[in-house]
């Protein structure tokens, strides 16, 4: 459930700090925080996927696009 979360999370970056698409950033956004919440299970649960979900977004973005650049150089 966070790598999925996550996953919309990366793209809601790369939309919003690369290529200046507020409106896709934005759906992307509000997918990476609504999915986690209505997924889970418990409040527990909850809250450990969208903490998770937010990490990943991160690692995801720069793992991703640092390993595409160093391919295009």
């Amino acid at each position: 459930m966070a790598a999925l979360a996550g996953l919309f999370g990366a793209e809601g970056i790369q939309y919003l700090w690369v290529l200046d698409y507020p409106v896709q950033a934005t759906v992307c956004i509000a997918a990476l925080i609504l999915l986690p919440l209505l997924m889970a299970r418990s409040s527990r649960e909850r809250a450990l996927s969208l903490s998770t979900a937010v990490i990943f977004s991160f690692v995801a973005h720069f793992t991703v696009w640092t390993y595409l650049s160093g391919l295009s150089a």
